[in-house]
């Protein structure tokens, strides 16, 4: 899982970027190593989203394929970019861009999180319906 809020996987943002990976390493402790997600952020992306390149990066350092990825992003760009990709994604709204993620159409809505309770849940139903299960 990629999780990109708030520009995590941006080189500006690095800051933000080692400590969503060390949430994803605290959450996912038998699958992810701190090394594998940290080293994922050492090369430099020039272009932004919607470009793929930052999440390709990321699948490639943590060496898997881009369809067995899901990014979390907050942003119809981050959005874009996952599926740019070849990855599934969800977003996680804010108020800046909830009614942008809303009307984008880019995901179904019952992919779109806007109250962060309710993401747990919503991982589960996005991950049974790239399964085939919805």
């Amino acid at each position: 899982m990629i999780f990109d809020l708030d520009g995590t996987l941006v080189q500006t943002e690095r800051l933000k970027a080692l400590s969503s990976a060390r949430a994803a390493v605290a959450l996912c402790q038998d699958e992810i190593r701190a090394s594998d997600v940290i080293e994922a952020f050492k090369d430099v992306v020039e272009n932004s989203k919607p470009d793929p390149k930052i999440y390709l990066l990321v699948a490639k350092e943590l060496d898997v394929y881009p369809f067995e990825c899901l990014v979390v992003a907050d942003s119809q760009a981050g959005v874009l970019a996952a599926q740019n990709a070849g990855m599934s994604g969800l977003a996680v709204s804010t108020p800046f861009t909830r009614n942008r993620l809303h009307e984008s159409a880019l995901l179904p809505e019952s992919h779109i999180v806007d109250n962060p309770d309710t993401l747990p849940g919503v991982i589960v139903h996005v991950i049974e319906h790239i399964n085939g299960g919805d």
